[in-house]
């Protein structure tokens, strides 16, 4: 958790897409990953298909929404 104003604590929900281009269309996966969830669950992508996909997340809290992250590129090959 960050302190926001007036010195209450805010905390940032973690939004998280993926697409299978660089410049999207972006696919929204996880819309309430909680910054301070205990423990931490870290999110997990199951793919069905092999192929290059691209991620980016962004926080929001009280006081506003980041900007977006830098994009991941994977590339994720199954058998």
């Amino acid at each position: 958790m960050r302190e926001g104003g007036g010195g209450q604590q805010d905390l940032y929900i973690i939004f998280l897409k993926r697409s299978q281009q660089e410049d999207g269309p972006w696919r929204i996966l996880a819309d309430n990953l909680l910054e301070d969830s205990i423990p931490f669950g870290p999110y997990n992508d199951v793919q069905p298909f092999s192929g290059i996909y691209f991620y980016l997340m962004m926080a929001a809290n009280t006081a506003g929404v980041t900007p977006y992250s830098n994009i991941v590129k994977t590339d994720i090959k199954r058998e």
